[in-house]
């Protein structure tokens, strides 16, 4: 189960890992920047497709940020669409309602899911 987390809370970060740690073909690709999170796609572009993708809109430490603003999640899901990234299942986990919204319209199939919700869902399937 390949998994790849946008996000930049080091606290958020280490809950995804211990969602994951007990599946054990789970394979997570953290970026905590846009620019890290479109580098993993690349390297990663001839695998096959993501199982999970989990997006958070403001990075940097920043909260309610502009989407076209450059270190947004709304950025990389903007290059899976350009790109043709395939995946099974797309979520953002974002505070930022406009964000979250902008992304789902880029990423066919997302869902928006407060963190604190995600926190209590089992992803082993």
């Amino acid at each position: 189960m390949r998994i790849f987390i946008v996000e930049d809370d080091e606290n958020r970060i280490k809950i995804f890992k211990e969602k994951f740690e007990h599946i054990e073909e789970a394979q997570l690709y953290i970026a905590r920047t846009a620019s890290e999170g479109i580098k993993i796609l690349d390297e990663n572009k001839d695998l096959s497709p993501w199982d999970m993708i989990f997006l958070d809109h403001d990075l940097g430490g920043r909260v309610y940020v502009e989407s076209a603003d450059h270190n947004t999640g709304w950025q990389v899901a903007r290059y899976i669409k350009r790109k043709n990234i395939k995946y099974y299942n797309a979520i953002t986990h974002s505070l930022n309602s406009v964000g979250a919204k902008h992304i789902q319209e880029e990423l066919e199939g997302c869902n928006a899911i407060p963190f604190s919700t995600l926190r209590t869902m089992d992803f082993s399937y």
